[in-house]
């Protein structure tokens, strides 16, 4: 069946709004100090240690959600075939979203956070294939 090029927009467009989010956050804009200043207005006041704990505990949640949901919109646009090449488009967002905050002054890349992105977008695809395995 031939998709039309309507459709395949459809399709792709939540996933490129998506990476394009993930990438905005790579500037200033998602640093420590920004995403902390969103935790002190939610927490009460917490020992330093135990504020900067949580602080860096939620952002690499975000990363695994994140990169998650990308490769799961990935797959979507894909027809929900190609699950490695979903995962491969989400870890070239990973390296640019890293590369691009080492360029930022109040940032830092790692290679750790790829891993972990690409950890993330990964096990997404494996559960979607066990549970379509298991619930055909």
């Amino acid at each position: 069946m031939q998709i039309t090029r309507a459709e395949r927009f459809r399709l792709w467009l939540p996933a490129v709004v998506w990476a394009a989010m993930i990438l905005i956050l790579s500037g200033s804009g998602g640093s420590s100090q920004s995403s902390g200043s969103l935790l002190r207005l939610i927490l009460p006041p917490l020992a330093p240690e135990v504020f900067e704990a949580l602080n860096f505990g939620m952002r690499k949640l975000l990363h695994v959600v994140a990169y998650a949901i990308l490769s799961l919109l990935n797959s979507r646009a894909l027809g929900g075939r190609r699950r490695l090449l979903a995962v491969i488009l989400a870890v070239v967002v990973a390296v640019i979203d890293e590369v691009r905050q080492s360029w930022t002054a109040s940032r830092s890349g790692h290679v750790l956070d790829v891993v972990l992105d690409t950890a993330a977008a990964s096990v997404a695809q494996m559960v979607v294939s066990l549970r379509k395995r298991r619930y055909p």
